[in-house]
């Protein structure tokens, strides 16, 4: 199970790269190495897998509902450590909290991690996702050891 630490430090990544490019959008400027992947990236496709892992986990948590409200309890805890700033920083937790989790349900794994710089941009095409994954993976269990079964399968 993916612990606090792993997801309080996604969350943080995405929001720093959310910001990062509402600022660069807004200013009209882009950083010089946008949209490359540095050569230590392409060398290491495990740090790609890591990060399309995590960030598949860390997006499960964070589109369901019992995450986001302990989320935007834990912020408006928060808030209340500064009484001059409470009903301010309420307010924006209140209006920026469901636009963050929009965003969040509208991300896949794999864009967040080419956005990052953690991938290279496949090229390839993904076969669909099957909602039940269980039962994919008994058909092709089932299907290896029926072959392997045979005697005339080399």
């Amino acid at each position: 199970m993916i612990t606090r630490v792993q997801v309080t430090f996604l969350i943080s990544l995405v929001l720093w790269c959310s910001t990062s490019l509402a600022l660069d959008d807004a200013a009209g400027i882009k950083t010089p190495n946008a949209g490359t992947v540095s050569p230590a990236m392409n060398e290491n496709p495990q740090l790609c897998q890591l990060c399309e892992e995590f960030a598949s986990e860390a997006l499960f948590y964070l589109k369901e509902n019992e995450t986001q409200t302990e989320i935007i309890a834990t912020l408006h805890q928060a808030c209340s450590k500064f009484p001059s700033f409470k009903l301010e920083c309420t307010r924006l937790v209140d209006y920026y909290a469901p636009l963050f989790f929009t965003k969040i349900a509208s991300l896949s794994p794999e864009d967040f991690c080419v956005s990052v710089s953690f991938c290279a941009e496949a090229t390839f095409i993904r076969l669909p996702r099957h909602e039940d994954t269980c039962t994919l993976c008994h058909e092709v269990v089932d299907e290896i050891v029926t072959n392997l079964e045979d005697p005339d399968m080399e």
